[in-house]
């Protein structure tokens, strides 16, 4: 009897870890500070309204959508300013959707998006 209490304390045990593993790679990027629906179990942002999930990461792309100053300071072209206009932008603007998109940054003309446009994800 105490094995099969034992089997099952561990079941439920690797059941509880692995849920709380996803949860802690789910992605919040895009939902910082949002609220979550308690009927839904969905991400709310600041107007109620819901938040869409980030798209799936293209591999070997940074997706400029998500990405944080850091990791797009690492673009060609791309320094510690021009990030930090291109998550200032995001923020204020929403989310970019074209190349044409991110040429509306401050600094960021034609010369730095040939340089990027390879390296890129929306």
């Amino acid at each position: 009897m105490n094995t099969k209490k034992t089997l099952m304390t561990a079941m439920v045990s690797l059941m509880l870890f692995s849920a709380g593993s996803a949860l802690a790679t789910f992605n919040t990027d895009k939902i910082v500070g949002a609220a979550v629906s308690g009927a839904t179990g969905q991400a709310l942002n600041a107007t109620g309204a819901p938040v869409a999930p980030a798209p799936p990461a293209v591999p070997g792309k940074i997706n400029v959508n998500t990405a944080d100053a850091a990791t797009l300071a690492t673009l060609p072209g791309i320094g510690p300013k021009k990030a930090g206009a291109i998550v200032a932008h995001r923020q204020a603007k929403g989310s970019f959707k074209t190349i044409d998109d991110l040429a509306k940054v401050k600094g960021i003309g034609p010369h730095i998006l040939d340089q990027v446009k390879d390296l890129i994800a929306f």
